[in-house]
């Protein structure tokens, strides 16, 4: 926090020189890029960022129509905590040559969003930290070489970069199976970060029931795309929870409801028939005491588009 709060302090400092036209050691300072260096003027580097940013940032809303709730996260990220976090890190690498990096913020920003579903894992985060770029800029700038010819570089190395992985990751792929004794890093690692991994994800994945009054709801975890799903259910007292059904009321199952799930726009292409909703699934015994419940949605038959809907019931009489 000191540095950040003293390099803010420094380039505020530098910016009100420049525009002032002051000098320090006999040198006029300027906002004016060198001449013969290459440098991108500031305004086309900040002007490259942001498109940068907002392409990412568009990408994510097109992969998660939701995004709109949580735009504010995606700016804050983008445009507020990523340059500040580089800007501290540049100053870092030239003090210390080392960098800071705040761990699991994009985690913790996910689960502590209220966000539940798995498909916000999978998009892109405007999250980074460039802060030690810096020091390949100040090697360029100390070799003499200018930053258009390092683009260039980039940009012949790209295909041969990609040729090469490609052919050598072929080659050790088919020496023995991965994972195996013969890459035992792959084969104890990939499994504790996948395990790592999905530890995050189950965070945004609970199941929720709500109840008021008359009605209830219940919304499930994550639904899998293309598949007929059924769903019943029925009035039970908390004895009978408690006894596993033992003692206590429970009332009759109300009519089975199936639905099928499909998360595109288009019409799905439905190749399975569903079974007959009058096909008994479970235990359809009675313990006359407790009214049947009524569904009120999804409808029968319905293709819902969202995988985390909520199966509402509601009871026509109160119950105690």
């Amino acid at each position: 926090v000191a540095i950040a709060i003293i390099g803010v302090y420094q380039v505020v400092q530098s910016v009100r020189n420049a525009k002032g036209g002051r000098k320090e050691g006999g040198v006029e300072r300027s906002f004016a890029t060198p001449e013969g260096r290459g440098d991108f003027p500031i305004w086309l580097a900040l002007a490259l960022y942001s498109l940068a940013t907002v392409a990412l940032i568009g990408i994510a809303a097109w992969l998660l129509p939701g995004i709109s709730q949580f735009i504010w996260f995606f700016l804050f990220f983008g445009f507020v905590f990523t340059p500040f976090q580089s800007f501290v890190n540049a100053r870092l690498v030239g003090m210390v040559g080392q960098t800071v990096d705040i761990p699991f913020v994009r985690e913790a920003t996910i689960i502590l969003s209220g966000y539940r579903g798995v498909d916000i894992w999978f998009i892109p985060f405007p999250l980074g930290n460039y802060g030690a770029q810096t020091q390949k800029f100040r090697e360029i700038e100390l070799t003499g070489t200018q930053f258009t010819s390092i683009i260039r570089a980039e940009i012949f190395m790209v295909p041969i970069v990609l040729f090469t992985s490609f052919l050598y990751g072929s080659y050790i792929w088919k020496l023995a199976p991965i994972p195996s004794a013969s890459y035992p890093y792959a084969q104890l690692i990939w499994r504790l970060r996948a395990y790592q991994q999905c530890l995050f994800i189950t965070g945004t994945m609970k199941s929720e029931l709500d109840v008021a009054n008359d009605k209830a709801g219940w919304t499930p975890a994550n639904l899998i795309e293309n598949e007929w799903w059924y769903w019943r259910a029925r009035l039970a007292s908390d004895e009978w929870l408690d006894s596993g059904g033992k003692r206590g009321e429970v009332g009759p199952w109300m009519p089975t409801q199936v639905f099928y799930s499909h998360f595109d726009q288009d019409e799905p292409d439905i190749a399975s028939d569903r079974f007959m909703r009058d096909v008994p699934l479970g235990d359809d015994e009675i313990t006359q005491g407790l009214p049947q419940i009524t569904p009120l949605g999804p409808a029968m038959d319905s293709i819902l588009r969202n995988p985390r809907p909520t199966l509402e019931v509601t009871v026509g009489r109160a119950v105690p």
